[in-house]
């Protein structure tokens, strides 16, 4: 009787202990909002700050590679903003979350997606991060 009692808690704890499992994130909904990136802000992830056409000041999180990088080339520039409602898996925060995040910019004549992948055609992420990386933290909220 104890080795089955035992073997239960140690398979207990084995279960419990193990993390769910990821799965893809789930898009609720999409809306555009027409306003300015004007800052970076980081908590446990970065933000992105955009100011819209009210005057009101919402972070979102990235979701689009290289936005951080087309956004603080165009800081302060109008322009449009995808925005989606996402359930996604985020571990520090316990498990899935529904949050809210850039998954696309366009700010003059080219947007994020389109700027991100001639700029990976043309330099090595490191000339990238080189590059960016400085602007990227002269515009981020201390």
């Amino acid at each position: 009787m104890r080795t089955v009692l035992l073997s239960f808690a140690l398979a207990s704890a084995v279960c419990f202990a193990a993390p769910p499992k990821k799965g893809p994130d789930v898009v609720k909904s999409t809306r555009t909002v027409r306003g300015q990136f004007v800052a970076f802000e980081w908590g446990d992830y970065p933000h992105a700050i955009i100011k819209d056409a009210k005057g009101k000041e919402t972070d979102y999180f990235f979701g689009a590679e290289g936005i951080d990088f087309y956004l603080c080339t165009r800081a302060k520039q109008p322009g449009f903003f995808t925005i989606q409602k996402v359930n996604t898996y985020i571990q520090e925060a316990g498990g899935w979350q529904i949050i809210d995040r850039v998954s696309n910019a366009k700010i003059g004549t080219v947007d994020c997606k389109t700027w991100w992948k001639q700029q990976s055609r043309a330099h090595s992420q490191e000339a990238l991060f080189k590059k960016y990386q400085p602007l990227v933290d002269k515009l981020t909220r201390k």
